[in-house]
This record gives structure tokens, C-alpha cells and sequence, in this order.
């Protein structure tokens, strides 16, 4: 049991993986987000990795540069990386109409160098 711990232990500290998460709502036809969270990863995934986006970070702690910068990555995010579903039924005259956004999980490098934040995506 204590070496699972301590793999795991070691597994955390290493890693280099983040997961960003959060929900959101549409609200007069605006999509607002909360409980953003950029955590770091339990355990190192080594799989091909595609450069997202990148923006300046003065900050050398990655969690406090995500939430510092929560609005640009949301915003990029939901631009790249959203599923949007919409379906139409007619009903006695009438339209009903309902659309679902969907974020999928997704895990990314990210690494601060020389003051700027680079967001690679991991694949499969």
C-alpha cells in the first residue's frame, strides 16, 4: 500500500498534464461560464500534443496564471472546442426550438517560458 502511494505521489508531482473545466448557461442568448478550474493531472499521459493558443503570463505558477486569464481561455475554448446540437419541432403552429452546448474534457500541456503561457492540447 505505501509504495502505491508513493507512485503515485511521484505520478502527481512530475506531471506536467492539466485538465480545465467548467459550466456554463446561455442566458439571453449569452453563453456565461463559472466554477472554472485548471487543476493539475494525477498522473503523466505521453501522447502527441497540439499547440492551442498562447498568451503572456507574468506569473510563473500555472493555476494562478489560468485564473488570472479565465476569460481569454473560456473564450478560446468554447470557440474550438464546443459541440453545439440544435433541434426543431413544430408544434400546433408554433416553433420549439432547443440547442445544447457540450464541452468535452479535454487535457493540455501547458507551459509558462520567457513571460508567456503556451496550451498544448494531448491526444490520443
Amino acid at each position: 500500500m505505501r509504495i502505491l502511494k508513493i507512485l503515485i505521489t511521484i505520478n502527481f508531482l512530475f506531471a506536467n498534464d492539466y485538465f480545465i473545466s467548467f459550466q456554463y448557461k446561455i442566458k439571453n442568448y449569452r453563453v456565461e461560464f463559472f466554477n472554472f478550474n485548471c487543476a493539475k493531472a494525477l498522473s503523466v499521459k505521453n501522447s502527441k500534443k497540439v499547440f492551442l493558443f498562447s498568451f503572456p503570463c507574468d506569473n510563473e505558477n500555472i493555476q494562478n496564471c489560468c485564473l488570472l486569464n479565465e476569460n481569454k481561455i473560456v473564450d478560446f475554448l468554447l470557440k474550438k472546442s464546443v459541440v453545439i446540437s440544435s433541434e426543431d419541432e413544430l408544434r400546433s403552429n408554433s416553433l420549439q426550438t432547443s440547442s445544447k452546448l457540450t464541452y468535452l474534457p479535454q487535457r493540455f500541456d501547458i507551459i509558462i517560458k520567457d513571460g508567456i503561457a503556451y496550451f498544448y492540447q494531448k491526444g490520443e
